[in-house]
C-alpha cells in the first residue's frame, strides 16, 4: 500500500508520470526572456523615434514558407532532442533559447522604438505567443519525458513513455503551428499596416 490510501502502490519498474518538467522547463523560459531582454537593455541605449515600414517589415517573414520554418523550428528542434537522451540536458537549454529570443525581441523593439515599439511587438510576438508558449512547453514537456525515458533506459532502468498521449497532444498542436504561421504571414503585416 502506497504512503498515501489514494495512491496506488508502485510499481517494479514503473515509474509515475512525470510532472515535473513543465514547471522546470517554464521557469527556464521565464529566465530566458528576462535574460534576453536584460541582454539588449545593457547594449541598446536610446529610443529612435518613430519606426520605417522597411525596419518592420524585416521582422516579419516575406513567404508563407518562411512563416512556416519562424512557426515550426523550435517544434522541430524538441522532436530531435525528444528522441536522444542528451534531451534532459538539451531541452531547458531549447526552452531558454526560445524565451531569450522572445524577450530579445520585445526588448529591442522597446530600446528602438519606445512605446510605439511596444504595440508593435505585441502584435509581433505577444499575439502568437498567447498560442505558441503553450503548445511550445507541452511539446518540451512531452519531448523532456521522452528523453528522461531513453535516458533512464541507457542507464539500465527501464522506463514507459504514453507514446499515444504525446501523439495526441502533437496532432492539436500542429493545427496552432499553422495558425501562428498565418498570422506571422498575413495578419500581422495587415496590423501593422493600420497603425
Amino acid at each position: 500500500m502506497g504512503r498515501f490510501f489514494f495512491l496506488p502502490p508502485p510499481k517494479r519498474g514503473w515509474t509515475r508520470r512525470d510532472g515535473g518538467a513543465l514547471p522546470l522547463l517554464l521557469a527556464v523560459l521565464f529566465f530566458g526572456v528576462l535574460g534576453g531582454a536584460a541582454a539588449v537593455m545593457l547594449f541598446c541605449w536610446s529610443a529612435a523615434g518613430e519606426p520605417d515600414a522597411s525596419t518592420i517589415a524585416a521582422l516579419l517573414p516575406a513567404t508563407l514558407l518562411r512563416s512556416l520554418w519562424r512557426a515550426l523550428r523550435f517544434f522541430l528542434l524538441l522532436f530531435l532532442l525528444g528522441t536522444s537522451w542528451l534531451g534532459v540536458v538539451f531541452i531547458p537549454a531549447a526552452s531558454l533559447l526560445r524565451g531569450a529570443v522572445l524577450g530579445s525581441g520585445v526588448a529591442a523593439l522597446y530600446a528602438a522604438y519606445s512605446y510605439r515599439g511596444l504595440l508593435d511587438a505585441l502584435i509581433i510576438y505577444g499575439a502568437p505567443a498567447l498560442w505558441s508558449l503553450p503548445c511550445f512547453l507541452i511539446a518540451a514537456g512531452d519531448a523532456f519525458s521522452a528523453s528522461r525515458a531513453l535516458a533512464s533506459m541507457r542507464f539500465g532502468v527501464s522506463a514507459p513513455a504514453d507514446r499515444a498521449a504525446a501523439l495526441r497532444r502533437v496532432l492539436l498542436i500542429l493545427p496552432l503551428v499553422a495558425l501562428d504561421a498565418v498570422y506571422g504571414f498575413y495578419f500581422a503585416p495587415m496590423l501593422l499596416r493600420q497603425l
